[in-house]
């Protein structure tokens, strides 16, 4: 209706609507922001909506069935990427208000999807996230999904250093790995290829009797991939 609304400093906003803040405000009038915190909790397949704000205080993407940010926001406080939950970035980007604000954390088992030709990156101005501090989780699940060739970035999990559970490479541009991966659980090459910075970096892991082998034959190379046990496993 023909309504106008506004979030004061520090408010909390919640949606589950799957257009997000699109969904959720129906205003015609002046729609205004100052630094609120935003939870995304749907259950079905949610996006952010063009309405999100330009800066938030905070944001928690909450919901099992995937959300998609629709533009670029930039972060005061803590954005959060509850387990089972996948963000996917698109070409849209997490930013900090201002240097040396935000910080990006991810949940155990959650996944983050990203279409930027940077990737995800630890450090810089490069990739999806771009706040201060960034906690990439190595039980987490990570996404290459762009349609332009991309770099996996210089992202570094934690507490376990360039380990993910699983990787997906889903770009027919294909996607080159910046740094070495360990990856626990599984390697998905569901389109395009993937390319190698320099010799003997690739997707390695952990060699155990119990798994099945899988070997991906990409630009003449092997790559294997491995549930972790006991002994590294040399590509």
């Amino acid at each position: 209706g023909n309504c106008s609304f506004t979030a004061n400093y520090g408010s909390t906003i919640a949606t589950s609507n799957p257009q997000g803040l699109d969904g959720s405000f129906s205003c015609s009038g002046t729609i205004s922001y100052i630094n609120p915190y935003l939870i995304f909790n749907g259950s079905e397949p949610q996006i952010t909506g063009m309405k999100l704000p330009e800066q938030v205080l905070g944001i928690d993407f909450n919901n099992p069935a995937g959300i998609s940010l629709s533009r670029n926001i930039k972060l005061v406080n803590t954005a959060l990427v509850h387990s089972g939950t996948t963000l996917s970035f698109g070409m849209s980007v997490i930013d900090e208000a201002w240097w040396g604000s935000g910080t990006f954390s991810m949940e155990d088992s959650s996944s983050i999807a990203t279409a930027n030709p940077d990737g995800f990156s630890s450090t810089g101005k490069t990739g999806s996230v771009q706040v201060y501090t960034r906690y990439y989780n190595s039980t987490g699940n990570y996404i290459f999904n762009g349609t332009v060739h991309q770099q996996t970035g210089n992202f570094n999990p934690t507490p376990t250093s360039y380990t993910v559970n699983d990787i997906i490479f889903d770009n027919p541009a294909g996607v080159t790995l910046t740094n070495p991966i360990t990856v626990v659980s599984t390697m998905e090459l569901l389109e395009g290829d993937i390319n190698y910075e320099s010799q003997l970096q690739g997707v390695d892991g952990f060699y155990s009797p119990d798994v099945k082998k899988t070997v991906i034959p990409q630009n003449g190379t092997l790559m294997y991939n491995f549930l972790a046990d006991l002994q590294p496993f040399q590509n």
